[in-house]
């Protein structure tokens, strides 16, 4: 289901099409301008949804009409809905209020939020300052789940006037509604896709072992709510324990070894969404057919996973490719590349093809080029959505995907969510996403949200 996050913003007194931050990334809780939640957080960037923001204040007569307006606004879609609502005081009493205090006041107005305080206006004045806005006064601000802001409501219109209990706001609540459905309607079209190294479940890690992080894993797949999920380094175990959580998907694929154990490369898929074909496993391998075989100078045995599939919605039919490279033979990752490469190139021209994985090797290296070579079919969804570069020239390194249960995202990005030209990148992102300083596993995962063209 659709989750839209409601928070409430006061910001400058501009109408949305004139607004400079509309476009642009949202960014508001970096650790410069950080909020204070109280109690649950909502989902935020890169959890399914929107977002839609406003600060408000005890003392405000126009926050008392509208948080219950645009609360019940919310409540109405056919969605899953959180409404974040950020106190920032401004002077007097409402200053010292307590956190208890706060919510009996939205308790008292029936309002149903998740409530933040912004007690020094840090985030909204670094707001104001990056939109070069001027004035205050109350504005909301709806993002999308990759930190895009999509529209700026003009505050004013949703207080009350003689025209009636919320003046014009009707017209600009029409608007809201009407941009929440059309939202809803199109993310149902969208494929998303998430590739995820869950970090194998017999690994000595200590407090980071499987049983200790398998729900944060669990919950970090729910969070992203993929239709088509690939991970890597799945045991049998790992996989039914996932399998038994989430009902809703079916797993596909089989053990790196000869009979058929060892790690998977499994593909797990949304029953409602996706339905399966065919699939198949071969090994990175010279003998890519003979099963548990290993390539090059690869430590393991490698393997690739494919599936054919129809898109229950647009009833087209579609590939889904899954993999993990090998981690130490620097052939066997140039090799598989090529290899992989090749077969992909071999399937028909007109079925989109996705392709997910940890490929152990950054961007530009002799595997990314030996997979998406300049006549490749491939594209890499998230440098095509992420074109920056440094000053050096080179990519900004805040993009790295291992990070060794660390968290540090200035890395190598060694897993990649790959499509061919049939699929619309709607967008694409590293999931770091963190519970109290604690990670699903060593990689991040990646995602994209894709449509056909």
């Amino acid at each position: 289901m659709l989750r839209i996050a409601v928070t409430i913003l006061l910001a400058a007194h501009v109408a949305a099409q004139e607004n400079p931050l509309v476009g642009r990334p949202f960014v508001p809780f970096e650790p410069s301008a950080p909020l204070t939640w109280v109690g649950e957080r909502p989902p935020g960037i890169g959890a399914r949804g929107l977002t839609l923001y406003r600060w408000w204040t005890t003392g405000c007569g126009h926050c008392r009409a509208s948080l219950p307006a645009l609360s019940d606004l919310v409540k109405r879609q056919k969605s899953r809905v959180t409404l974040v609502a950020v106190f920032h005081p401004k002077t007097g009493p409402a200053a010292g209020m307590s956190n208890k205090a706060l919510r009996g006041f939205l308790d008292d107005l029936g309002v149903d939020a998740v409530l933040a305080r912004d007690s020094k206006w840090a985030v909204l004045k670094q707001l104001m300052k990056r939109g070069n806005l001027k004035r205050f006064t109350s504005v909301s601000f709806l993002v999308d789940e990759f930190g895009k802001v999509l529209w700026v409501h003009q505050g004013p219109r949703v207080h009350p006037t003689p025209a009636g209990l919320h003046g014009t706001a009707g017209k600009d609540f029409k608007e809201l509604d009407a941009l929440l459905k059309k939202h809803a309607a199109a993310d149902a079209r969208h494929l998303r896709v998430m590739s995820f190294n869950i970090r194998y479940g017999t690994a000595r890690d200590g407090d980071n072992a499987w049983p200790r992080r398998r729900e944060l894993v669990l919950a970090t797949i729910r969070r992203f709510d993929p239709d088509i999920l690939g991970t890597q380094e799945t045991l049998p175990r790992q996989r039914a324990w996932l399998s038994e959580r989430l009902p809703g998907y079916h797993a596909i694929g089989r053990g790196r070894q000869s009979k058929g154990g060892g790690e998977q490369c499994t593909i797990f898929i949304r029953k409602s969404r996706v339905e399966a074909l065919e699939f198949r496993t071969f090994w990175l391998s010279p003998t890519p057919e003979i099963e548990g075989s290993r390539g090059w100078d690869a430590a393991l045995p490698r393997i690739a996973t494919w599936l054919r599939f129809k898109d229950l919605r647009s009833r087209r039919t579609l590939r889904f490719v899954n993999t993990h490279f090998d981690h130490r033979g620097k052939k066997a990752r140039t090799e598989s590349g090529l290899l992989l490469h090749q077969r992909i190139a071999a399937f028909p021209e007109d079925e989109p093809v996705i392709v997910t994985g940890d490929f152990n090797a950054k961007e530009g290296s002799a595997p990314y080029k030996a997979l998406l070579p300049n006549t490749s079919r491939l594209i890499d969804t998230f440098r095509a959505t992420h074109p920056w570069i440094g000053r050096d020239g080179t990519f900004q390194r805040r993009d790295g995907t291992f990070h060794g249960f660390r968290g540090i995202a200035d890395g190598r990005r060694i897993d990649w969510v790959l499509v061919t030209k049939h699929l619309a990148i709607r967008g694409a992102r590293v999931d770091n996403h963190s519970v109290k300083g604690r990670w699903p596993s060593d990689h991040f995962p990646v995602t994209a949200v894709l449509s056909l063209r």
